[in-house]
């Protein structure tokens, strides 16, 4: 993430108008007064007043120790007999307390949550903190609590696309390279690459991801799905188009002309009959297919298994051996063909696929893994039940 605009010394005019806040006291001989008003990841946008000792968060975060410290106004007080304030209107005050709290050794907020009841890891609030972490530079300072969160959100089972996301920024962060792969690799095959016109991208995805996630996830995707419904699209034209003659499906090489290419119309009818059935006949354009890539391999793979041969419902009056009749994959066209021999070509869906991390992804986790304290840390088998509880900052 870029760096933090510097923050304003004087209180926006709706600020102003609000009633004295309470303030949170972290340090009773504290010099500095921080007030947060930024919105979190819940929708939460309740101002707030921390009192804290500008010293002890300088030496925690270079950024504040520059705003603090610097040439930025807010190293300086309006005048000397005035409170030294500074604002930070897009800070929300569920992320900057925990942070202050730690900055300042008050640990009062910590609470135990066991791995049995990980459906109520605070994902967001999580995510909230690291992000809080990372924009003042002080990241470090989460060292012992890193391995704690990791092996918390290791059992938790998440499904919902932007949840997900906020773990991706989470492990990125903490320099957890086995999680943000694992996540990633969800984020790829289980969610549709489009984006409807009616969303907007600040609906979609949380306030910070890793640099370019979002447009490798849409790549990804619709890379994915191109090549799963592309073999489809083409057989479904073969079989529509007036040239004449069999089109290589049926394999009774043995049948009549005739036969085999009433085995061919069967094929191709029983292929309408299954898109039919997943509400994707006529063929919807890419743009139109609501379809995540492993959901799409389910209804595209039994096409071409050999299992939905015509003999299921041939008339097989000529008695030949219709079993081995089934679609056949034809070769891709030719920007494809193209794209196979590349060594940039996006991955094909399979069902084991994995996310291969990027070079700069891997450079910038093990950096983070190294202030986290994560790279000495070897976590337990994902299968292994751990009944100690897990703390986490409230």
């Amino acid at each position: 993430m870029s760096d933090p605009r510097p923050p304003s010394t004087t209180p926006s005019s709706s600020a102003a108008a609000q009633t004295p806040l309470t303030t949170t006291v972290l340090d009773p001989r504290g010099d500095l007064f921080i007030h947060v008003s930024g919105t979190d990841s819940s929708g939460s946008n309740e101002p707030a007043r921390f009192k804290v000792c500008s010293r002890t968060v300088a030496r925690a975060s270079k950024v504040f120790d520059t705003m603090l410290f610097g040439s930025f106004v807010e190293a300086k007080k309006l005048q000397d007999t005035s409170e030294w304030a500074v604002y930070l209107p897009d800070d929300a005050a569920s992320a900057m307390k925990p942070v202050f709290e730690i900055m300042h050794s008050n640990f009062s907020g910590l609470v135990p949550i066991e791995a049995k009841d990980t459906e109520r890891a605070p994902i967001r609030h999580m995510y909230d903190l690291v992000v809080a972490a990372d924009k003042y530079k002080c990241v470090a300072l989460l060292r012992p609590f890193a391995d704690g969160w990791v092996q918390l959100l290791l059992d938790v089972k998440v499904n919902e696309e932007r949840d997900l996301l906020r773990m991706a920024w989470i492990y990125y962060q903490l320099g957890y390279k086995h999680g943000y792969t694992r996540t990633i690799t969800q984020l790829v095959v289980g969610f549709p690459p489009w984006i409807d016109d009616t969303i907007t991208p600040q609906d979609l995805a949380p306030s910070a991801l890793p640099p370019g996630l979002s447009e490798t996830l849409i790549h990804y995707r619709s890379h994915m799905i191109r090549d799963l419904i592309d073999p489809v699209e083409r057989v479904v034209l073969r079989f529509l188009s007036t040239t004449p003659g069999l089109k290589g499906h049926c394999m009774s090489s043995l049948s009549e002309p005739k036969d085999r290419q009433d085995c061919e119309h069967r094929i191709l009818g029983k292929l309408i009959c299954d898109l039919n059935k997943h509400n994707m006949w006529p063929i919807p354009e890419l743009e139109k297919l609501p379809c995540s890539p492993e959901a799409l391999a389910r209804i595209t793979t039994p096409v071409f298994s050999g299992r939905e041969g015509a003999n299921t419902s041939c008339n097989n009056q000529s008695h030949m051996d219709h079993s081995a009749c089934a679609l056949r994959r034809r070769l891709t066209s030719g920007w494809s063909r193209k794209l196979k021999l590349s060594q940039s070509r996006p991955p094909t869906y399979t069902d084991n696929y994995e996310y291969k991390i990027h070079p700069d992804e891997d450079g910038h986790i093990s950096r983070q893994s190294v202030l986290t304290g994560l790279n000495l840390v070897t976590f337990p088998a994902a299968n292994r039940k751990r009944k100690s509880a897990i703390v986490f900052l409230s």
